[in-house]
C-alpha cells in the first residue's frame, strides 16, 4: 500500500520526513508544513505532527476526489495559511511562489 511505501513494513505512523516523497514529491514543502501543523485536521495518532494510519486514509480520501464537502474543507484550511477563514492574495503568494521555483527547476 501507500502507506507502507513510505512507513516501511515496521512503523505504524508517518513523520513529515517520512510524508515528503508521498506521490513522487508532488506536494510543496509548504502544503506538507501546512499537513504536519494540522492545519486541515488535527491528527488521530496522539502524538503532534505524526501522521496515523487513519489519518494518511482521510488524506486520500481528500486527495481522490476534491469534490466532496470534506476535502473541500480539508483543502481549504491547507490553503488558508493565516487561518483567518480566507483564502487571500497572500495565502495563494505563499503557496504559489514555492510552485514557481519548483517549476523553474525542471
Amino acid at each position: 500500500t501507500k502507506f507502507r511505501e513510505l512507513a516501511g513494513e515496521t512503523k505504524v505512523v508517518l513523520t513529515k520526513e517520512d510524508f515528503t516523497p508521498y506521490d513522487e514529491y508532488s506536494l510543496s514543502s509548504r502544503v506538507i508544513d501546512q499537513l504536519f501543523n494540522e492545519s486541515a485536521r488535527k491528527f488521530t495518532s496522539g502524538e503532534p505532527g505524526v501522521m496515523s494510519y487513519s489519518d494518511f486514509v482521510h488524506l486520500l480520501i481528500s486527495e481522490q476526489d476534491k469534490s466532496t464537502s470534506t476535502a473541500i474543507r480539508f483543502w481549504f484550511r491547507i490553503l488558508d495559511v493565516d487561518g483567518d477563514g480566507y483564502v487571500g492574495v497572500s495565502d495563494l503568494r505563499w503557496l504559489h511562489d514555492e510552485q514557481a521555483e519548483r517549476a523553474a527547476a525542471y
